[in-house]
């Protein structure tokens, strides 16, 4: 028997009746109502939000066993539903009331709903199942919602993850710094002791090396996060033409690197060293992805992004889009996410290279510059990455940083100098550095022993080192209370780390310097210079 129109038909029940009543009420609730004979399962009552739930009404012309297919009643995964698995059929099998969850229907329209489905037995006074009565609940909405809490939480655990990565690799970056500090220092006065060809070529080759390490520890300090960008002009194409002669020249058969630059500048706003690493190790995932050789495609080119809400999402500026495209198999849709998390890799288990944090470290780059970076196919075979960097209006710097200062003049002079320092390779080796020079050298092993001895030696002392990171009393705290002891004392800061909001508010505080680590015997001789004229300055103008 069908409904029809806005007249409605309960099957079996009078319309006068108490039941009637009942019935009536039971279309206003905000579940859906479906009520069956026991065992067939044929059709005695369903209230209007089971029709609608369901995308039909119900039908009288199915029973057990044939339920799945007329009401589109699928699993999770869109396969049939088990009949066997149904709740009329679990109720009449274990006599108690059941639960199932995992019912998706596929309605007529195309759409679909998740329900919650509750299947009681209604017995009689013999214990004979009678009927079984069934709740149907809309669960779409709290299924979204807790997917989406899921999701936000994997999101945090993978972001705190990251987070608890980066804090390792920027410490090790630091203390790596300060062994690259302390050996540049010890070949500088190596080399100012004995200055001879074989010395010198020893020097140049140590220098070149610090250089190269030094970039490596910049790249590092970028993925942690630790410390700001450079605030530089680089030139995308030059980036781009080093990396790819670099590459071109490793050696490997059968791979050609192809690049195509726009007429237009190509200049971006960020640090030089981080960029580069950026386009070295997309170049390097994309040359692993073609162990057989191919073709790497490295495009730049300006781009206007007006709508903050597109894809990727980015502030509406100026930008500079580069495209790093290859031949390989691609990267599938359901993994792409994935290859920006650190330690994922696809090369084999006992692949030689690759850690899997070269994508990681990139995303943590280029999000660093406040850039996006997405992965696309590359039809007919291969990925792209396109990586967004904002735009520079300013020309670009000529000198690349990182470079080794070798050839440079090293100046000395006179002053005595305090030297802060809690590393003690890092500590002797400057400090012997700086006695070279000419200079009165005071060490320090902590912040508390830096302030007694400044303030026992108050008005001898020409300028102060003052390393940043220290346990206790920390070089913030240290300089207030060397400026509490004389408000002119000259002050440079030294740390592994990059130049970060601690020191930017140690230098609007007053701090004359900072160098970072590991810094050069060319940098070190002139920024204790510039500290000991300025020291001498202030001193004057003091006794006027």
């Amino acid at each position: 028997m069908n409904r029809s129109g806005a007249s409605r038909t309960y099957w079996g029940l009078n319309p006068i009746s108490s039941e009637a009543i009942i019935a009536s009420i039971a279309d206003h609730l905000s579940v859906g109502i479906w009520v069956a004979r026991a065992p067939g399962g044929e059709l005695v009552y369903s209230n209007r939000v089971f029709d609608e739930i369901m995308g039909m009404s119900a039908r009288d012309d199915v029973t057990v066993g044939g339920y799945a297919e007329p009401y589109g009643i699928r699993d999770l995964s869109g396969a049939k539903y088990p009949e066997e698995r149904l709740p009329f059929v679990q109720a009449l099998q274990t006599r108690r009331t059941v639960v199932v969850d995992d019912i998706v229907i596929h309605r007529r329209n195309g759409t679909r709903v998740n329900i919650r489905a509750e299947a009681k037995p209604i017995f009689d006074e013999v214990g004979v199942i009678t009927h079984v009565v069934i709740c149907f609940s809309d669960v779409t909405t709290e299924l979204v919602a807790r997917r989406a809490q899921v999701e936000t939480e994997k999101r945090l655990l993978a972001a705190q993850r990251l987070e608890w990565i980066g804090t390792l690799t920027a410490g090790i970056a630091h203390d790596f710094n300060n062994l690259l500090a302390g050996v540049r220092m010890v070949a500088a006065r190596v080399r100012m002791k004995k200055p001879e060809p074989l010395v010198d070529e020893a020097f140049l080759q140590i220098d070149e090396i610090v250089s190269s390490s030094e970039r490596l520890t910049r790249a590092l300090l970028g993925f942690g996060r630790r410390g700001q960008n450079l605030d530089q002009s680089v030139e995308l194409a030059r980036v781009v033409r080093t990396v790819a002669e670099i590459v071109q020249r490793t050696g490997v058969t059968n791979l050609m690197i192809v690049r195509e630059q726009s007429d237009e500048p190509c200049n971006v706003k960020g640090d030089y060293s981080q960029i580069e690493q950026v386009v070295m190790n997309l170049v390097l995932n994309a040359r692993d992805a073609m162990p057989e050789g191919g073709e790497i495609t490295l495009r730049t080119r300006p781009v206007v992004v007006v709508d903050p809400e597109g894809d990727p999402p980015l502030t509406p500026g100026r930008y500079v889009l580069l495209e790093v495209a290859d031949q390989g198999p691609g990267i599938p849709v359901d993994r792409r996410a994935q290859v920006f998390e650190p330690y994922f890799t696809t090369k084999a288990e006992n692949a030689r290279e690759g850690a899997g944090l070269g994508l990681a470290t990139v995303q943590s780059i280029v999000h660093g510059h406040h850039g996006a970076i997405v992965i696309a196919d590359n039809a007919p075979r291969g990925a792209v990455f396109r990586v967004w960097l904002p735009a520079s209006e300013h020309r670009p710097d000529t000198a690349a940083p990182g470079r080794g200062e070798a050839n440079g003049e090293v100046v000395g002079g006179s002053g005595v100098i305090l030297i802060v320092e809690d590393n003690p390779h890092v500590r002797r080796a400057t400090g012997r550095l700086v006695e070279a020079l000419g200079y009165e050298v005071i060490l320090a092993a902590s912040g508390e022993e830096a302030v007694e001895i400044f303030r026992t030696r108050n008005g001898v002392i020409d300028a102060v080192l003052l390393d940043m990171t220290m346990p206790k009393l920390g070089g913030g705290a240290t300089y207030g209370a060397l400026r509490a002891i004389d408000p002119g004392v000259a002050v440079c800061v030294t740390t592994g780390f990059a130049r970060n909001d601690d020191v930017q508010a140690l230098l609007d505080a007053g701090v004359l310097e900072f160098l970072p680590k590991p810094y050069s015997a060319i940098a070190l001789a002139s920024t204790v210079r510039r500290l000991v004229s300025t020291s001498h300055g202030s001193l004057a103008r003091r006794r006027r």
